[in-house]
């Protein structure tokens, strides 16, 4: 079972209720200058209603998978060359954190499971 559709509705609150903010993120026009905002986390994590990609992996909400992609193009689109990644294999390095409120939230862990 994929966690990251529960993981993308509770950073939407967190969103909505100026939550990320406080967090570090800075809200961004979306660069097409349509849509959602992007929430950035310095070069480390891009959030947005449709995705969020950290450290070169982007979970793509609308077709719930993952790839190894680069930026830009921020979502809703994919990167033309960006690599699916089966679930197993992103698992690892996008983790679902229901804590998304507490400080020092991290939307994914690092690549070995921890947040180094």
């Amino acid at each position: 079972m994929n966690p990251m559709p529960v993981e993308m509705y509770l950073m939407g609150l967190d969103a909505a209720h100026g939550l990320l903010e406080d967090l570090g993120f800075a809200k961004r026009p979306h660069p097409q200058g349509t849509g959602s905002s992007l929430y950035l986390l310095g070069e480390e994590a891009v959030l947005h209603s449709t995705g969020i990609w950290y450290r070169g992996v982007l979970y793509h909400r609308p077709k719930e998978r993952f790839y190894r992609a680069s930026l830009p193009p921020y979502p809703p689109e994919v990167h033309p060359g960006a690599e699916p990644l089966p679930f197993p294999q992103a698992s690892p390095t996008c983790s679902p954190s229901s804590a998304s409120t507490r400080p020092g939230w991290r939307p994914c862990a690092g690549r070995g499971g921890d947040d180094s």
